[in-house]
């Protein structure tokens, strides 16, 4: 008896190897095309008028496994307004469903690497998956046309690659790259300037300290009623106070120094010797949790959502701590941004709504 049920465990064994071998290993068309199309409809987001904000980068230079570089995107009469472009936020973008070739503009706020790292495929997949006819716009103060030129010499071998593979009327030479309008706000401490004013979208870019980088600013986007200010990297600064007054988000970076300080100590642990004095010496012109805080309580923000975290959180139990005073400084609230939140302020309210496309 027990051998017949040994015969009959082991016979059904083998028809469900089969069963998986034909599922999973050699999949009918039918069925791969299914799982396809569900993934593909998955990933296309449909979102109303408003002015929406997509958290597609919130790391910073140290490595962390749940964060892209920096890259925080304004999504506007369906175009993609990308504030810096750090690595992977493409994929990030991609994944949540955002259609890269609707990136109408890149706005740079300074030239460390973290926030250009992925402005070469930036260029590259608006390109490739738009259809566009014109090339990227990148807005940003003076050095950018410099900064893109780089890029566009590096990926030279690469367009000429994509045209001889898919051709011209797919990969359409006159779109390829990007133009550079740059601005000059000048060292004026308090200077802003309108820099976009398009389709009842207005864009006003404004100094902010990141000394000893220079320039180096932050973007006030304003649309039928709704308003976000997007600090970029710097200290604490009255210009940023006056930007940001009133408006309904402001997303700020966020350094806590006491974690920094942490891995300063223990810097000799690691396989990177200049890591203490690096440690040290970027506490010095980020804000701390506690900064924003002050910055969204001046100004009387209505939400704050903390992006380019520095250094990285070691476990969500240490997320309190990452924030310290912040919450006893700003009564309003207060998200620790993570890569795929979107955040939704619809025309005609004060509402704000929040989803996380990621996962």
């Amino acid at each position: 008896m027990e051998m017949i049920i040994l015969i009959c465990f082991l016979g059904f064994l083998s028809l469900l190897g089969g069963f998986v071998y034909i599922l999973l290993l050699n999949p009918r068309p039918q069925l791969m095309d299914r799982m396809v199309k569900r993934a593909m409809l998955k990933r296309h987001l449909e979102i109303d008028d408003g002015m929406h904000v997509f958290l597609a980068g919130t790391g910073a230079p140290l490595p962390d496994l749940h964060r892209a570089g920096p890259c925080t995107c304004v999504i506007v009469n369906h175009k993609i307004y990308m504030v810096d472009t750090g690595e992977s936020s493409t994929r990030n973008m991609q994944i949540a469903g955002l259609k890269l070739g609707k990136i109408d503009t890149v706005l740079l706020t300074h030239f460390h690497s973290d926030h250009i790292g992925g402005l070469g495929e930036t260029m590259l997949m608006r390109w490739a998956t738009g259809n566009n006819s014109s090339p990227l716009q990148v807005l940003g103060p003076l050095g950018s046309k410099k900064v893109v030129e780089g890029f566009l010499s590096a990926y030279q071998f690469d367009k000429q690659y994509r045209i001889a593979h898919h051709g011209e009327s797919l990969m359409i030479p006159e779109a390829y790259g990007a133009e550079t309008i740059e601005f000059d706000l000048g060292a004026d401490p308090m200077a802003s300037a309108l820099i976009y004013d398009k389709d009842d979208l207005k864009i006003t870019a404004f100094n902010v300290n990141h000394a000893p980088v220079f320039p180096a600013v932050g973007y006030r986007f304003e649309y039928k009623g709704r308003s976000v200010v997007i600090s970029g990297d710097t200290c604490l600064c009255d210009n940023l106070i006056q930007q940001a007054n009133g408006v309904d988000l402001l997303v700020s970076e966020a350094l806590n120094k006491k974690f920094a300080e942490s891995i300063r100590r223990n810097a000799n642990l690691s396989s990177a010797p200049t890591l203490s004095s690096i440690a040290s010496d970027i506490q010095n012109y980020h804000l701390s949790p506690e900064d924003a805080a002050l910055v969204a309580s001046k100004a009387q923000v209505k939400n704050l959502t903390l992006t380019h975290i520095l250094p990285p959180i070691p476990n969500k139990l240490m997320i309190n701590a990452f924030l310290g005073r912040s919450k006893k400084i700003y009564t309003g609230k207060i998200d620790l941004g993570r890569d795929g939140l979107l955040i939704s302020l619809p025309i005609n309210s004060t509402e704000i709504k929040k989803k996380y496309l990621l996962g």
